[in-house]
């Protein structure tokens, strides 16, 4: 068993020794137990050990040892910490002579090193140094992967899951599917099921927006639709099944983020992060987000797992999370395609960092594993149908999107060469990241003046990832991005950012983070997206609750030391795991409440009313002069669909038709209407019956 120096000089001021079958976490559990060590210092000399084990470079800096007495001060007062200090671990005997006879003091953050007696020749040190490697490699991976879930990450974990299997999946089936990317994308997948389109999938794509025939889709790799296929085998075709995948996905993300605050910052940090992506607007109830039968919310988990392992990787120098690394890459893209590439952008710096471990036998494996998964469905797909897929799957939905050829340019741009105002909503749209946008332009500041600027430690790497991969993924799409959701994986290192900011104010360690809570409340005073007195003059709920919110974070710190005092530590240690939960209940009630809802019920009523007029599978015609295609009626009307001008209804054959009013008063067919609807624009349409 490998000992932490952490761990060797908290023993020998506290006497409370690490078992050989214990982690560094449950060591530090038991030493709250026995000692009632607060929980902001429990988790640094959580963190200090993890640094030793794990980080390429294993050493403590003067002021991390320091830091580690003063806790220990705190702990047990200077008088019992003085009393300890030379009740010390491992100490060799040539260590207990010197020791013994004044002549030198062992440094206790020193490791101990047993000397062995075989004769030194150069293969014999090789086999040393391989055994060695060997032993601490398994030892971290051991370490870790005990350390990866304790009794304190359930309390902090359930309360997220919990919440997020309710603000994702509540009422999940209850409203009609939208009618883009999700009427879209399920409309494949229900193909698949019922047709057995597995591996080239089709549909009528364009159906209502131009004429159309049933064809094939090559724009992007099916896993999405497969997982989307897979539930509706489970769960039948309807809504619920088609957004299964994207709601399980970002449940599964709420944990991915507390994994990632966890790791580079704290439990609480992780626990606040996961609440600030559970109640960021967009990922609740945005396009193509959680609620959304869209394939965005997959490729975010798959890209933030994929990107957490290689942050792993680099991190520890351990190059067995490579393989994970190269698996969550490889589903990204397989989810994706190139859209995956903004993952890709976010880890370029931790290979420069980390070279020797990128640079090395198990990169190329995963490399190979990235690759056995993403290119035996492209290299089919082009052998079967050539130019037409190179057409489909690089120019239109890659270049054509990127030059701003696939869409219009947008308005309120903050440069004439952005896309899309991402800037503006986020600064000005309570649809996107409010409130948690005001602390993060605070916070963000001040957060990298502390860990980057002031700090000497391994915070200065932490820190600066953060931020580069919220400011990476936001920058990107800024010059290529057209659409909204395209800035969905941002919303993962900035929660992460946000739960560091959070955990600084709280624990009170940076008084400049109380600045960045108390900044962050007055732009939302004087914030007119979220004012606490709008102009319809009614308080806000989630205005009050997250000034009071800032109000709490500022006051914490002093609050708690007056209750330490007043309340045994078994009661607050008790009390500590269940005020998450609390937490959680109250800042997701207020904030998300019941669960929205986008719907276009228009197209459903139209395809129900044409179902009992007509349960067989007749072929209906669909005037391609629509506002918007009629993705959600194909879903719910599962019939042959041809759409076309007016001019060729007659020939069609159809015995069914929806036209636009303009084309219905025009059209010398005679027709008869069954059910007027508004689609769209305001455009007015007919579901009719041809008389032939």
């Amino acid at each position: 068993m490998s000992t932490s120096s952490v761990v060797e000089a908290i023993a020998s001021r506290t006497n409370v020794r690490r078992r050989p079958d214990e982690s560094y976490i449950d060591y530090f559990e038991r030493l709250d137990e026995t000692h009632g060590v607060d929980e902001s210092d429990r988790e640094r000399l959580e963190s200090l050990a993890e640094k030793e084990l794990f980080a390429p470079e294993p050493t403590l800096s003067d002021a991390e040892k320091r830091e580690i007495i003063e806790i220990c001060n705190r702990t047990l007062g200077p008088e019992a910490a003085e009393s300890g200090e030379n009740q010390r671990m491992h100490i060799s005997a040539k260590d207990s002579a010197t020791a013994s006879s004044g002549t030198g003091q062992r440094d206790p953050f020193e490791y101990v090193q047993i000397e062995d007696s075989t004769p030194s020749t150069p293969r014999t040190e090789r086999l040393r140094q391989s055994s060695r490697s060997w032993t601490q490699t398994t030892e971290r991976d051991s370490q870790f992967l005990r350390s990866a879930f304790t009794s304190s990450d359930v309390a902090y974990l359930l309360p997220l899951v919990a919440c997020g299997v309710f603000v994702f999946f509540y009422g999940l089936g209850d409203f009609s599917l939208s009618t883009w990317d999700e009427g879209f994308y399920a409309n494949l997948a229900r193909h698949m099921v019922q047709n057995g389109y597995w591996i080239v999938p089709h549909m009528y794509y364009t159906i209502g927006f131009q004429p159309s025939d049933f064809e094939p889709w090559l724009r992007l790799p099916p896993l999405g639709l497969w997982l989307q296929a897979i539930a509706m085998l489970v769960f039948g075709v309807n809504e619920f099944a088609a957004r299964f995948p994207s709601a399980a996905a970002s449940v599964l993300t709420v944990a991915i983020v507390y994994f990632i605050g966890r790791s580079i910052e704290s439990r609480r940090a992780g626990f606040v992060a996961g609440l600030v992506y559970l109640t960021t607007p967009h990922v609740y109830a945005g396009f193509n987000a959680g609620r959304d039968g869209a394939l965005d919310s997959l490729l975010v988990f798959f890209g933030s797992v994929f990107v957490y392992t290689t942050w792993l990787a680099a991190s520890r120098g351990n190059r067995r999370w490579l393989f994970p690394m190269g698996l969550f890459a490889g589903l990204a893209v397989l989810t994706k395609g190139f859209g995956a590439g903004v993952f890709l952008i976010v880890v370029l710096p931790l290979a420069f960092f980390a070279q020797r471990v990128f640079i090395s036998k198990e990169m190329g494996l995963a490399v190979g594993l990235t690759g056995l998964l993403t290119l035996p469905w492209p290299l089919y797909i082009y052998s079967r149908f050539g130019d037409v897929f190179v057409q489909e799957f690089f120019v239109r939905y890659v270049f054509d999107r990127a030059a701003g050829g696939a869409f219009g340019t947008n308005t309120n741009t903050l440069f004439s060469f952005m896309e899309y105002p991402y800037v503006t909503e986020l600064l000005f749209s309570p649809d996107l990241l409010h409130p948690w946008t005001f602390i993060l332009l605070v916070g963000i500041p001040v957060y990298a003046y502390q860990r980057i600027i002031t700090e000497k430690s391994d915070s200065k790497l932490e820190a600066g990832f953060l931020i580069w991969w919220t400011v990476a993924t936001l920058g990107l799409f800024a010059f290529i991005g057209n659409k909204v959701w395209y800035i969905l994986p941002m919303y993962v290192p900035a929660a992460v950012l946000v739960g560091g900011i959070v955990d600084d104010a709280i624990s009170g360690r940076r008084p400049e983070a109380l600045v960045a809570a108390l900044g962050a409340g007055l732009l939302l005073i004087v914030s007119p997206a979220y004012s606490l007195t709008p102009t319809s003059g009614e308080l806000t709920v989630p205005g009050v609750v997250f000034t009071a919110g800032v109000i709490i974070v500022v006051w914490a710190t002093p609050i708690r030391e007056r209750l330490d005092g007043w309340i045994p530590t078994v009661a607050f240690s008790a009390l500590s795991k269940v005020v998450p939960l609390l937490v959680a209940m109250i800042l997701v009630g207020s904030f998300v409440g019941v669960p929205p809802t986008s719907a276009d019920p228009a197209q459903q009523s139209l395809a129900e009313e044409l179902n009992r007029q007509s349960p067989q599978p007749e072929l209906v015609f669909i005037e391609s002069e629509m506002d918007r295609p009629f993705h959600t009626f194909s879903f719910y009307a599962q019939r042959p669909l041809e759409s076309g001008p007016v001019s060729e209804l007659q020939s069609s054959g159809a015995r069914y038709a929806i036209l636009t009013e303009e084309s219905l008063s025009e059209t010398d067919t005679a027709t008869r209407v069954i059910m007027n609807s508004t689609i769209g624009d305001n455009q007015r349409v007919s579901l009719v019956e041809v008389e032939r």
